[in-house]
């Protein structure tokens, strides 16, 4: 059996534990296991010099005592609690698996009430803190010694012919049960469960006497029940428990004179010939489950703080919560101000200012929150009137000063001196840190909303600015328009008429301009509610309004869906389109192209709708793509975080970054605008794209995470 990744140190002590002759009667062997803290190496030197005929072996990997107990060369184990890769407890199960009778105390400076329940649950012999002394461990271990019985079995567990192994053992732990009813701090209580269920209360210690004032020899066993179990906490069924024969082990509540208390219950029966004696042992985890509800308080108080619409709204939750969660005496929280470089009283509780009166605002130098506060630590004074400070604190005497990172600090104080202890500030802590998390929360939202509220004042500016650009344009190109059609009316001359139509060639691509202006300004505002929107069924609807001339689209993925705005989806795929259709098709013998952003948007530039004649001389195929001998392919599919759209033309003749730019343009008479409208789309949908030119042009959307 493998119990943890020891040392390999301490071979030797496993060899000296191997070549030890088993014959010797007068020699009796401990094992030491030393774990962490190196108490219980410290301690066998000692121990054996006070027991008689004692051979102390010492090791620190758990697996090398397993393997000594194994050979049968061992008379009892002593152990530490933190081990190497296991606990105490666990080593003293596997022990128990090999040597079910072998002695085992466990010395320990980091045990507990809890450590030590468990331990009695797994069958230990003794347990021993080692704020006791070597002298009381050793006379442990030489109790435990005495109690073993004289003739040992050949390899644990294989005794002479004809003995009981099952009688022995229950009749050893008993009396090893038994003897620890005094020597343990627990309180313990046996009760006896006879054949017919009637329960007596037998015995119970010292230590439960005082926990719970009730004693055996003093109270019958229903008086016990109505004394120490709470109207609303279930009993325990002992009947049950002595008929099982296994031990039990349960969290329960349990009166006190202090109150209700939780405790740990190991329940261990033992059976005898006339009846089941059960045995309880209590260890207290009422501080435990207190600080257990505690943190879940705070959890839900944090959930609270993470709604808060401000800092301040945190600030009052947060003061708050350490009054009635913590149930500190008095809280409060100052937030850092650049402005002013001092920590402002944002909220101070009501018991605080009785206790201070108003508190003005605290600089550098201004005594021991600005030091918590500038230091980035907790700072804990016990007794106020015992040190210099340099500014009053009132009625307080005690003070915890802890730190919000740059936001501010929390001043916790009481009118108690030392009243803040480990727990307390522990506590104080984790309420400070989810304090912190929750302030970085709110200024990120905070700078979030300032950027969205930034980028919509642009935007509104923009189609504004666009507005008045369209009116005061439209109206004097209107005017335009119409002396120019009357200009037509009078002139013959040819030359004449070519002229003028180039100037009505300039009226229409100047309100080309227009319109792009006003779309652009419109696709660039933030969707707020995208839907899932077919991009087969959206592809489709935006080819059918483009002139595709003898283009063909392949649909890789038609049961694609995305989150989108539907037109402007569409709007997006309509410019993509075009784009590929009127510059990715070479239009000379070179193979050249003029593919440029289209000066198209929201359909402008590209065909209005088929009238019924047209769509009846276009098959179905060709409104899906499919078409003979295509000079252009235009493709739309998916990517594992996103979509696509690409070609197989002759790709960019300028920068294909530079194409998105607004008014980049390869040929004369573009806009500029088609390609950054596609730009500003996919920004509002909160889109990352990016264009290849390779093979064609290829555009790729990503959603952000």
């Amino acid at each position: 059996m493998v119990l943890g990744s020891g040392a390999a140190g301490d071979t030797s002590a496993r060899e000296v534990a191997r070549r030890s002759d088993p014959a010797d009667e007068g020699v009796r062997r401990i094992l030491f296991v030393d774990g962490e803290s190196g108490v219980v190496g410290r301690a066998s030197a000692r121990v054996e010099r006070l027991v008689d005929r004692a051979e102390a072996i010492t090791v620190t990997d758990p697996d090398d005592a397993l393997d000594a107990v194994g050979e049968g060369r061992v008379d009892c184990v002593v152990s530490g609690y933190n081990l190497s890769g296991v606990d105490g407890v666990e080593l003293l199960a596997a022990v128990r698996e090999v040597a079910p009778d072998l002695p085992f105390v466990l010395f320990t400076d980091a045990g507990s009430e809890a450590v030590a329940s468990d331990a009695i649950g797994a069958g230990v012999t003794d347990y021993v803190r080692a704020e006791d002394g070597h002298e009381t461990l050793a006379e442990r271990v030489r109790d435990a010694l005495a109690r073993r019985p004289t003739r040992r079995p050949d390899r644990f567990g294989s005794p002479g012919e004809g003995a009981d192994t099952s009688r022995a053992a229950v009749r050893e732990f008993a009396t090893e049960v038994s003897a620890l009813f005094e020597a343990l701090p627990l309180p313990i209580v046996r009760a006896v469960v006879a054949d017919d269920g009637a329960v007596r209360l037998a015995d119970t210690n010292d230590a439960f006497e005082a926990t719970f004032g009730y004693a055996a020899d003093e109270h019958e066993f229903p008086e016990f029940l109505d004394g120490i179990v709470p109207d609303d906490a279930d009993g325990i069924d002992l009947e049950a428990v002595a008929a099982g024969g296994e031990a039990v082990r349960t969290e329960v509540r349990r009166l006190t004179p202090e109150g209700v208390c939780d405790f740990l219950l190991h329940l261990i029966p033992i059976d005898r010939p006339d009846a089941t004696s059960v045995y309880g042992v209590y260890a207290d985890i009422d501080e435990q489950k207190r600080v257990e509800r505690t943190l879940r308080r705070l959890h839900e108080a944090t959930r609270e703080m993470f709604r808060g619409s401000d800092r301040e709204e945190i600030a009052e939750i947060a003061a708050r919560a350490a009054i009635d969660i913590l149930e500190f005496p008095s809280s409060g929280v100052r937030l850092y101000d650049e402005e002013e470089g001092a920590l402002l009283p944002t909220a101070i509780s009501e018991e605080a200012t009785e206790a201070l009166g108003e508190r003005p605002s605290l600089g550098p130098g201004d005594g021991r929150i600005w030091e918590a506060f500038d230091r980035g630590e907790p700072v804990r004074v016990d007794d106020l009137d015992s040190v210099e400070t340099a500014i009053g604190y009132g009625d307080h005497r005690s003070l915890l000063a802890v730190p919000l990172g740059d936001h501010g600090v929390m001043p916790l104080g009481s009118r108690e001196p030392g009243f803040f202890d480990e727990t307390e500030v522990q506590l104080a802590r984790v309420l400070a840190a989810n304090v912190t998390v929750a302030l970085d929360h709110a200024e990120r939202t905070a700078q979030l909303r300032e950027r969205d509220a930034a980028l919509q004042r642009e935007i509104d500016r923009l189609e504004k600015f666009a507005g008045l650009v369209s009116h005061d344009l439209r109206n004097p190109l209107s005017v335009a328009a119409g002396r120019l059609d009357l200009a037509r009316e009078r002139v013959d001359d040819e030359s004449l008429l070519a002229d003028l139509d180039r100037v009505k060639d300039a009226h229409d691509r100047m309100m080309q301009l227009i319109d792009d202006l006003l779309a652009l300004a419109r696709q660039g505002q933030t969707v707020d509610e995208p839907e899932r929107v077919s991009l087969g069924t959206a592809a489709r609807q935006a080819w059918r309004t483009v002139d595709t001339a003898d283009a063909s689209l392949d649909l890789a993925d038609s049961d694609a869906v995305v989150r989108a705005d539907p037109e402007r989806l569409r709007t997006l795929l309509e410019n993509l389109f075009t784009n590929s259709v009127e510059h990715g098709i070479p239009n000379g013998s070179d193979g050249t192209s003029d593919r440029d952003e289209i000066g198209a948007a929201d359909g402008a530039g590209a065909m209005d709708e088929p009238s019924e004649t047209d769509e009846s001389s276009e098959t179905d195929e060709a409104a899906d793509g499919v078409r003979t001998d295509p000079s252009l392919t235009v493709t739309v599919g998916t990517l594992a975080d996103g979509f696509y759209v690409a070609d197989d033309g002759t790709g960019f003749d300028i920068d294909s970054d530079a194409a998105l730019e607004y008014g980049t343009s390869s040929v004369d008479d573009g806009t500029g605008f088609g390609l950054a409208i596609v730009r500003e789309i996919a920004a509002a949908h909160g889109w990352t794209l990016s264009v290849e030119d390779a093979d064609g042009a290829r555009f790729e959307f990503r959603v952000d995470e």
